[in-house]
Order: structure tokens, then sequence, then C-alpha cells
């Protein structure tokens, strides 16, 4: 298997087993790390790629986020295959070496953000560096972004690298603890969140999985109206639920919370 330009691939032994098990997962996984990659669209691509490719391009193309993986655009359908040096930038969570962009929008770096945790000592949570930097808080990440998608989805994960070097603990590795502790589901609460700072639909997929991750259930996210409907096991406190959207770097406040009783 060889990618555009003819750089050689090697098949993923992860790929060929899940496909066995599952074959409804062939085109959705990538051959080379064996890890499901997000859609990207044909208007990403293309501000990404050299005009000679993009008679290439089309619709199934996936991105891969996987860190050590070479491919950065694939198709298993088509056979096409993209893989870093094909692409005219850098993804940060694939680079070892400086620079690694981050936020494409407003031209933040993993350096600047390591800069701000570990050098100055400045900032103590994803929501300082959302202030000091103004990474995820751009509007243009369909095309900035070579994913597509707003960097809001691996900013949590880069900033907690630098915060657990400085000891600091994120409120969210707190909720998933406490979300694992919970022997039964037990009572539930419905939660009305407004939220500030949301710009794009990547916005909102971000705060629907955080309110996931912490066990939220029937997750419900307006960009329109700046708010989410959740519920939770009311073992989770309402205004740490709050603060685990905080730590995407949005303004949380509760807007009304209701227990549920069971039948």
């Amino acid at each position: 298997m060889t990618s555009v330009s003819g750089a050689e691939l090697k098949v993923a032994a992860k790929y060929i087993e899940a496909v066995k098990t599952n074959p409804s997962l062939e085109q959705k996984l990538c051959k080379v790390c064996g890890n499901e990659g997000l859609r990207v669209l044909p208007v990403t691509m293309a501000t990404h790629l050299d005009a000679e490719y993009w008679d290439s391009l089309g619709d199934g193309f996936r991105f891969s986020f996987t860190p050590d993986c070479p491919v950065i655009y694939y198709n298993n359908k088509k056979g096409s295959y993209f893989v870093k040096q094909e692409v005219k930038t850098r993804f940060g969570l694939k680079e070892e070496d400086a620079p690694r962009p981050i936020c494409y929008c407003l031209q933040v770096t993993e350096e600047q953000i390591a800069k701000e945790i570990l050098e100055k000592g400045c900032c103590y949570s994803l929501q300082d560096i959302v202030s000091y930097t103004k990474a995820g808080t751009g509007k243009w990440c369909l095309t900035t972004n070579p994913s597509g998608k707003c960097c809001r989805d691996y900013l949590t994960g880069v900033v907690d690298k630098y915060l657990d070097k400085i000891g600091k603990k994120p409120v969210r590795k707190d909720l998933e603890a406490i979300k694992r502790g919970l022997e039964t589901e037990g009572p539930l609460q419905e939660l009305t969140l407004d939220i500030k700072g949301m710009t794009c639909e990547s916005c909102t997929l971000s705060v629907k999985a955080m309110l996931e991750k912490i066990g939220g259930k029937d997750v419900e996210v307006s960009l329109q109206k700046s708010q989410a409907n959740v519920k939770v096991p009311t073992a989770i406190p309402a205004d740490e639920v709050a603060a685990a959207v905080e730590d995407l770097g949005y303004a949380v406040s509760i807007k009304e919370a209701k227990r549920l009783d069971r039948d």
C-alpha cells in the first residue's frame, strides 16, 4: 500500500482484526494505525494540499488524529492516502519538533502553551490558557485547521499534559473518578447550563462530548440558545458539571437544576 506520492505504508494488524470482527469498520478505520478518523470535507483538504492533488479529492475522506500515525487524510474506498510530507500544514499532535500548531485561527502553538504554564507560571487551567492565548476562540476552523475541526477537541489534552508537570489536576479528571466510583447510576438530576463562548458546531460537539464523558445522558447542546441540557447522577454536583464545561474554556452558569424521580 502506498500514499499518493508513493510512500510505502503498512496495514496495521489492529485494522485487519477489527475489520474481521466488524466489516462495517472497513471504510472508517485508518489502515495504518487501526483507529477511527473523523470525516473531513474536500474544502478543508484543498486548503492544505497542493493543487496537484485537487483532482483526487472528494467525499469520503477521513482525518487521522493518532499522534504516531504518518497518515493525515485517508479514503479506504478510493485507496487514497496522504501522509505528513504530502500536506502543506503541520498538524501539531503529530509533530515532535517545534513549531507544533494547536490553534490555527489564532496562531497558537504547543510551545506557547508550555511557556505560559511552565515558565511564566500564570496559567493553571484550560480557561487560563484560553484567556491568555485566545486558543480555541477562532471561527475559521473548517479551513484553517487541517482536520477541519475546532482545536477545542484536543486542546484540553495538550493543556493537561503541562498541568500534570506542575502538579495541577484538571477538574475533568476529578469528575471521571467520581463517575467510576459510583456503584449504581442512582437518582438523576436534569441541568440546563447557559454557556457563553461557543462559536461553531465544533464547539457544541466538544461540550456534548465532555458532558457524556462525565456520565451525562440525553445531552442536547444548542449553539443558537447558548445552552446545554443534560441528565447526570445527583452524586455529581451541578457546579462540578459546570466546571467540567468551563475546563473547555467557556463561561458557564447553571440556569436550572431539578431532581428526577425514578419509577
